[in-house]
C-alpha cells in the first residue's frame, strides 16, 4: 500500500549536498515525489511502500554527507499527490523561518586530487570545489542557498559545468559555487612590473559580461600569475592574497629580512606571526604534532592549531630542527627555479625565522585549505607566513579596491580575484588539551555554526561584546549564534564591520531581538550602540559573561564555580575587577574572591 509523508530537516543541510543526497538516497529506495530548500531547512514529499519511507526517514539523518549537521527529521503522513519520479523542486523562502548555514569547507581529497591531475579539464584551477568543500558562508547574502542568493551570481554556468550541476551522479550535482576556467573566478595580479595588462585588476572587472574563454589560454594565463606570485615571495618580497573571508599577508616564513619587514609595515612588532605549512610531513618536520592535533591540521574546518616547536624554539637564536625520522616528500627549495625539486634536507638547512614567534615554544600551523593556497605553496614548497591583511588593529580587506588602497604600502604586490566576499572571515586559532580541541578564536571552520543551549529562550536577543576581540550573539530559542572574530573596536572600519555582522546574522536566521545585552564598561562602542538601539537593555558584568559562556558552552545550566583571569572588566560597583572567582548560574553570580586592587591611571581608571 502506498502512503506519503512530508518531511522537514532542520540544521546545516544547505551548502552541504543535503539535497542530491536526498534525491540520490530516494531514486536508490524507489520512492517518488520530491525535496527542496526553504529558509527553515530542507523539505521532502515523499511516496512510497511503508517499510521504504521508514528506511528513507532513518537514512536521512544516519547517511547523511560528512559536512551535513541533522538536527531533527519530523515526519508527517499527508495525501499522496501521484508522483512518478524524484525530483528537486525550487527553493522557498518562509517568512520568519530560520535554518543553519554551514561555514567554509577546506578543499577536499578528491579536489586536490583534480586540481593536480592534468588531465582533469579544472587542473590547476585556483576555484575548484564540489559539494563537499568550497566557500559557504564567505558567499552567501540570504537564505535559502542557492547560487542566485550567493556572490556567485555574476558567473553563469558554462555548458560543462552545467551538465555537472544537473548530474545526480556527479558530486558536482547543485554544487552552488561550481564553476571552471571558462566561467568562473579568474586570478588578477597588480604591482608587478613588466606584467601584461589583463593582469591587472580595475574595478570593472566581474561586472562586464565575459567573452568566450579559451581553456587552456586562461591555465596558461592563471599559471604565469601564480608563478609571478612565487618568485616574488622567493625573492623575499610580501605578497597580499585574496582569502576566502579577506586578504592575507604572506612571506618566506624562513627569510628573517622578510618577516621583519612585514612585522615594521604591519606595525606588528610583537605578536605571534601565523605560519602554513606546504604539508603535514614539513609541519611534523619542524613542530611535535600529536595525533589528534594532525587530525585537526587536516579536519574540514582546518584552523590554525598552536603546535609546540621542536629544538631550541623561535627566538633567542634560530631554531633547530632535527632530521626526521621519515621523508619529508620533495619540494621546492627556498631560491631555486619552480621546475626544481630539492630533497628533505634542503628545507631543514632553513629554519624558521627567529622574529616569527620570538620566545615562545608554540608556533600557530595550518595548512592549505583553499586551492589558491595549495597550488602557491605546491610551487614554492616552504613555510609562509599567512596573516590577516591589514594594519595592526584593523579589520582585514575584503575588497579588492580596498585592498590596494589600504595594503599597498605594505605589500610588494597584491594577488586578486573576482569573486565577491560578502563575509569578513579570519582564520580560527584552536589548541588541543586534554579535554578536546579548545578554540581561541572562533571564526574560518567553525562560525557561523551555532552553539546549542542548556535553555529554551522565549525571546529573541542580542549581546554585543566586549571592546576588544569583539564577537557578538544572537539567541534564538535554543541556539546561539556567536559571529566571527570582528576585533578591537578602535576605529571606524571595525565599528563598521561590527554593524555589517549584526544586519548579516539577523538577516540570515530570522532573528528579530526583543533584549540588548551589553558590557556594563560606560565607555565601550558596543555599549553606547546597545543604548542606541531602543530596545531593553540588561547590562552583564564582564567576567560573569566569559565564565557562563564557558558554561552554556558545556551545557551547565545550574550553579558553578567561574574562575576568569583574562584581564579588566568594568566592575558594578563602578571599579575595574581583574581576576575573579565566581559563584554563578547563567543569569548571575556572586564574587568570592578577586586579585588586589592595584591604581590604574588613565582611561581604565
Amino acid at each position: 500500500m502506498t502512503r506519503a509523508v512530508s518531511l522537514h530537516v532542520t540544521g546545516v543541510v544547505q551548502g552541504v549536498g543535503y539535497r542530491p543526497f536526498v534525491y540520490n538516497l530516494a531514486r536508490r529506495l524507489g520512492i517518488t515525489g520530491w525535496v527542496r530548500n526553504a529558509s527553515d531547512g530542507v523539505w521532502c514529499l515523499a511516496e512510497g511502500e511503508p517499510a521504504v519511507l521508514s528506511a528513507f526517514e532513518r537514512a536521512l539523518r544516519d547517511e547523511a554527507p560528512p559536512m551535513a549537521v541533522v538536527e531533527s527529521v519530523v515526519a508527517e503522513e499527508v495525501d499522496a499527490e501521484g508522483a512518478t519520479e524524484f525530483v528537486i523542486v525550487a527553493s522557498r523562502a518562509e517568512e520568519g523561518a530560520m535554518t543553519l548555514v554551514s561555514p567554509d569547507i577546506a578543499t577536499c581529497d578528491a579536489c586536490q586530487a583534480e586540481l593536480f591531475d592534468p588531465t582533469d579539464r579544472r587542473y590547476r584551477y585556483p576555484f575548484i570545489n564540489c559539494t563537499n568543500c568550497g566557500p559557504r558562508f564567505t558567499i552567501i547574502d540570504d537564505v535559502p542557498y542557492d547560487r542566485p542568493m550567493t556572490t556567485m551570481r555574476d558567473f553563469p554556468m558554462c555548458p560543462e559545468c552545467a551538465a555537472e550541476y544537473g548530474d545526480p551522479a556527479d558530486r558536482r550535482f547543485h554544487a552552488q559555487p561550481d564553476a571552471c576556467f571558462i566561467c568562473g573566478p579568474r586570478l588578477y595580479l597588480n604591482g608587478v612590473d613588466d606584467a601584461p595588462t589583463d593582469w591587472a585588476w580595475c574595478p570593472e572587472v566581474g561586472t562586464s559580461p565575459r567573452p568566450h574563454r579559451d581553456r587552456e589560454a586562461e591555465r596558461t594565463r592563471s599559471d604565469a600569475i601564480l608563478e609571478a606570485a612565487a618568485t616574488l615571495l622567493r625573492g623575499g618580497g610580501i605578497l597580499a592574497m585574496k582569502g576566502l573571508g579577506g586578504f592575507q599577508l604572506a612571506c618566506d616564513a624562513t627569510n628573517e629580512g622578510a618577516v621583519a619587514r612585514l612585522r615594521d609595515r604591519k606595525r606588528r612588532w610583537g605578536k605571534p606571526f601565523a605560519v602554513m605549512m606546504p604539508t603535514l610531513d614539513l609541519a611534523s618536520a619542524y613542530c611535535a604534532i600529536s595525533p589528534d592535533e594532525s587530525q585537526l591540521l587536516t579536519s574540514p574546518a582546518a584552523p590554525i592549531v598552536l603546535l609546540r616547536v621542536r629544538g631550541e624554539g623561535i627566538g633567542g637564536g634560530r631554531m633547530r630542527v632535527p632530521q626526521p625520522a621519515e621523508d619529508v616528500g620533495l619540494f621546492a627549495a627556498v631560491r631555486r627555479g619552480l621546475s626544481e625539486q630539492a630533497t628533505p634536507a634542503d628545507a631543514l638547512a632553513h629554519p624558521l625565522a627567529p622574529s616569527l614567534a620570538p620566545g615562545l615554544a608554540e608556533l600557530g600551523v595550518m595548512l592549505p585549505y583553499t586551492p589558491l593556497h595549495h597550488l602557491l605553496l605546491s610551487a614554492l614548497g616552504i613555510p609562509l607566513v599567512m596573516t590577516s591583511g591589514n594594519l595592526s588593529e584593523e579589520p582585514i580587506a575584503t575588497g579588492n579596491a580596498e585592498a590596494l588602497d589600504r595594503l599597498g604600502q605594505i605589500a610588494d604586490a597584491v594577488l586578486l580575484h573576482d569573486r565577491e566576499i560578502r563575509s569578513r572571515y579570519d582564520d580560527s586559532v584552536a589548541r588541543v588539551v586534554s579535554s578536546g580541541t579548545e578554540l581561541v578564536r572562533r571564526a574560518r571552520g567553525f562560525a557561523p555554526f551555532p552553539l546549542k543551549l542548556p535553555f529554551t529562550s522565549d525571546v529573541d536577543i542580542l549581546a554585543l561584546g566586549p571592546e576588544q576581540k569583539n564577537t557578538v550573539t544572537l539567541l534564538t530559542g535554543e541556539y546561539a549564534f556567536v559571529s566571527q572574530h570582528i576585533g578591537d573596536m578602535e576605529n571606524a572600519e571595525t565599528f563598521a564591520a561590527f554593524e555589517r555582522t549584526i544586519e548579516l546574522y539577523e538577516r540570515l536566521f530570522r532573528v528579530r531581538p526583543g533584549i540588548v545585552a551589553y558590557d556594563l564598561h560606560p565607555e565601550y562602542l558596543s555599549t553606547k550602540h546597545a543604548l542606541r538601539l531602543g530596545l531593553p537593555a540588561v547590562g552583564v558584568q564582564h567576567h560573569h559573561a566569559h565564565v557562563a559562556g564557558v558554561a552554556a558552552e558545556h551545557g551547565i545550566d545550574g550553579s558553578f564555580i567561574g574562575v576568569a583571569l583574562d584581564g579588566t572588566g568594568y566592575g558594578p560597583d563602578g571599579t575595574i575587577w581583574g581576576g575573579e572567582v565566581l559563584l554563578a548560574t547563567l543569569g548571575g553570580f556572586e564574587r568570592l574572591a578577586r586579585l588586589s586592587l592595584m591604581p590604574m591611571p588613565g582611561g581604565a581608571a
